[in-house]
């Protein structure tokens, strides 16, 4: 299967109206943002301003997914990525992005921050990214007005190429 990652300025305003719409029905946003009062402009100045920000799509055109790279430093970065969908493609979408990521900033690892609250921890622990620990008040959730806990994990090139693609339930 061909992922096909599109950046910032190869997206439209429609697009990006319909990247916004796909991510708040489906909660994609929540992943990205950890919460889900995001307002159309706070994601689009999210994703003006990203160091790199990406839109997942599928071999037909169809929007699977979001993803913005952040925090540029030494040979790293920081991945938030969110999916309309979790389904068999979810683990082959994380893996091209990644692999994208690997290739094209020759990036030597990669961090993700997950609030304590969200539940995708099997996701991207069976993606071969290594769970480094918690960092208290890491993530602002605007909803609740407060910072929350962060699981931090890393993972390196050879980590995830390595790894089977499966499905994950």
């Amino acid at each position: 299967m061909n992922i096909i990652k599109k950046q910032y300025w190869d997206l439209n305003n429609e697009d990006m109206h319909k990247l916004y719409e796909l991510g708040q029905a489906s909660g994609a946003l929540e992943s990205v943002f950890y919460d889900t009062s995001v307002s159309p402009e706070l994601f689009e100045l999210f994703a003006r301003r990203a160091e790199c920000f990406g839109a997942i799509q599928d071999e037909q055109g169809t929007f699977i997914g979001l993803f913005f790279l952040n925090h540029f430093e030494g040979g790293s970065a920081r991945l938030n990525l969110g999916l309309f969908n979790e389904q068999p493609i979810s683990v082959i979408a994380w893996e091209a992005v990644i692999e994208w990521c690997f290739n094209t900033f020759e990036f030597r690892c990669l961090t993700f921050v997950m609030p304590a609250h969200q539940q995708k921890r099997t996701v991207v622990s069976a993606l071969g990214w290594q769970y480094l620990g918690i960092i208290p008040g890491m993530c602002w959730v605007e909803k609740r007005k407060r910072c929350v806990d962060g699981h931090l994990y890393v993972t390196v090139p050879y980590t995830h190429r390595t790894l089977p693609t499966k499905r994950i339930e």
